[in-house]
């Protein structure tokens, strides 16, 4: 049992995670719809990546790779939008769709993928309509467990706005743990917000407290643990952030103002949302360390399990850039949302975050702090 445990050890060591990394996201950008990033099945995006990764095998020295020729129904996503005329004989133009796949553990969970689905179309600058549902379970699944999570799925819709238009339910022997995936749907007027926005000189605004998501996810899985040094009081109020990851209202107002782009602050925390930022427009940036608000639950909860918030899951966080932060900040607060102006996009590859004398070099992301806990996974 040692000997392989040892050799599982060896193994994960001589993986070069960075590397890995690199070569999926080369991987996301072949795709057959350039708003969305889907390769569907069969397209010839799925065919491109295809050959891309027989060639990464052989340079990596394999000595045999094929490619085998299987049948599917193959089909081209060209397109993400849908026009359409209203009773009122207004043309709309429906955004289709950003999705969020996300494992849950108690029905109030189911927060999570709805509203940040919805994000993923509103940094787009999209209007949000409605979303689709699908779940995949356990065989042992109580229905008591479904109920209640549609219940939550409800509550999470209308204080959204939003309807849940269909979906799909699975049981699987297959699956241990309950899955939900949501697909929002929403509208567009005007153009969609792309990274090809972002210039040299603009100010980097953050609206919320980061590390919200993952310490509301702690909180609510681990309970009895964090019981046993803080109130229940505390912890109740980590869990209710859960409740608080929609962006929506950020968002609209970000547009209002003239915003540059947006990029919702998730996996890998704000560190991996800033570098992610920077990267998509091929840009530095210059952040203060000191600026970027955080809540005390989310620092008491991250210090319990020894991880940083500055790199776990922060749902409820939005990154703009604009050419007049504290403009967009008094508009942001006017409309009772916490905001800050936290840096600066620069002209060279850079980014950095600093504080007082202490500069960080933002690398990469490889992994989300909440991953480090033992049994959790993204």
């Amino acid at each position: 049992m040692i000997s392989q445990m040892r050799m599982q050890e060896n193994y994960i060591n001589a993986l070069d995670i960075r590397w890995s990394y690199n070569h999926a996201k080369k991987m996301e950008k072949i795709c057959s719809n350039p708003k969305l990033g889907y390769r569907t099945s069969g397209s010839g995006a799925e065919l491109k990546t295809g050959d891309m990764l027989a060639e990464t095998m052989r340079k990596l020295g394999f000595p045999k790779v094929y490619k085998d020729a299987i049948k599917v129904d193959a089909w081209e996503f060209n397109k993400a939008e849908l026009t359409f005329e209203d009773r009122h004989g207004k043309i709309r133009k429906v955004q289709l769709g950003a999705y969020q796949t996300h494992f849950v553990t108690s029905p109030s969970e189911v927060y999570v993928p709805i509203m940040k689905a919805v994000n993923g179309i509103a940094v787009r600058g999209a209007h949000p309509v409605a979303v689709l549902l699908t779940l995949l379970l356990p065989a042992d699944t109580e229905e008591s467990f479904l109920r209640e999570l549609m219940k939550k799925a409800n509550e999470a819709a209308g204080i959204l706005h939003i309807q849940i238009a269909g979906g799909h339910t699975e049981v699987s022997e297959n699956c241990s743990v309950p899955y939900v995936t949501a697909t929002a749907i929403g509208s567009v007027e005007g153009e969609a917000l792309f990274e090809n926005h972002i210039r040299p000189g603009q100010d980097i605004v953050l609206t919320g407290q980061v590390g919200c998501e993952g310490a509301g996810l702690l909180a609510t899985r681990y309970e009895e643990r964090l019981a046993e040094r803080y109130p229940l009081h505390m912890i109740e109020k980590a869990q209710a952030f859960l409740q608080e990851l929609s962006i929506l209202p950020e968002a609209a107002t970000a547009i209002k103002s003239n915003a540059g782009a947006m990029h919702d602050v998730s996996g890998g925390g704000i560190f991996a949302s800033l570098w992610e930022l920077a990267e998509s427009a091929g840009v530095g940036l210059a952040v203060d360390l000191k600026a970027i608000p955080i809540r005390q639950e989310c620092v008491e909860v991250c210090e319990f399990f020894g991880i940083s918030p500055y790199e776990m899951l922060s749902g409820g966080s939005l990154l703009i850039t604009t050419d007049n932060g504290e403009h967009l900040v008094r508009d942001l607060k006017e409309a009772g949302i916490l905001a800050a102006v936290i840096g600066k996009i620069t002209d060279n590859n850079n980014r950095v975050v600093i504080n007082q004398e202490e500069k960080r070099f933002l690398d990469r992301p490889v992994s989300d702090e909440f991953s480090k806990i033992k049994g959790e996974n993204l």
